[in-house]
């Protein structure tokens, strides 16, 4: 099943819903794109069955959008192999008109996160940039297994990825390498030693 949404409102009421939950050897999708979303209660990825031996796949991709789970956002850790979800990073504002985010009561992650910065190109200014992408109010119970970064512009890098505020945000620093910095010692004492083996090699010549 693919489900899409762009430039729209969506809403499941009071129920939980799944995505690539029921159906072994299914995959589910669900791409919002400068959209809202609301699950009432939770909201699973993947499935597992016979300890993992059948499971569902599930890609969750969210762009310039917030959802909001009423209860659990929960991956199933025995499907993690087949989860993906995907953060588009378009701007430095939470939600619709900047970085895709999802709120939920608690959350349980799993699988492989993407960070996808390309549309956001180099920000203004110069520091750090904080994307809180997932904020939970009870906590975050597991991280996920493996994340990827895609579309750093030149000179930026992430800092910190991980579980923050008490294990209840799943955060991502940006920050930008500073072209005035002076060297750590040891970097400097290696730069030192290779102009100097540089110099000696020149006067042989």
């Amino acid at each position: 099943m693919q489900a899409q949404g762009t430039n729209r409102s969506l809403r499941v009421g009071a129920v939980s819903g799944g995505i690539g939950a029921f159906d072994p050897g299914s995959r589910g999708e669900l791409s919002l794109n400068n959209s809202t979303a609301t699950v009432g209660r939770d909201l699973r990825l993947g499935f597992n069955a016979n300890n993992g031996a059948l499971f569902g796949e599930a890609m969750l991709e969210v762009r310039s959008s917030l959802l909001t789970i009423g209860g659990e956002l929960r991956m199933d850790a025995l499907a993690a192999p087949g989860i993906e979800t995907i953060f588009g990073i378009d701007g430095l504002v939470r939600g619709l008109g900047g970085y895709g985010a999802i709120d939920a009561e608690t959350a349980s992650l799993a699988g492989l996160v993407t960070v996808d910065f390309t549309g956001l190109g180099a920000p203004p200014g110069f520091g750090d940039w904080v994307f809180d992408l997932i904020a939970t109010t009870t906590g975050i119970f597991r991280d996920v297994d493996d994340v990827q970064f895609l579309g750093l512009a030149g000179g930026y890098y992430v800092s910190f990825c991980g579980l923050a505020e008490n294990d209840q945000v799943w955060r991502v620093v940006l920050s930008q390498a500073d072209p005035n910095q002076v060297p750590e010692p040891a970097a400097l004492a290696v730069l030192l030693f290779g102009l100097a083996g540089l110099a000696l090699a020149r006067r042989r010549a």
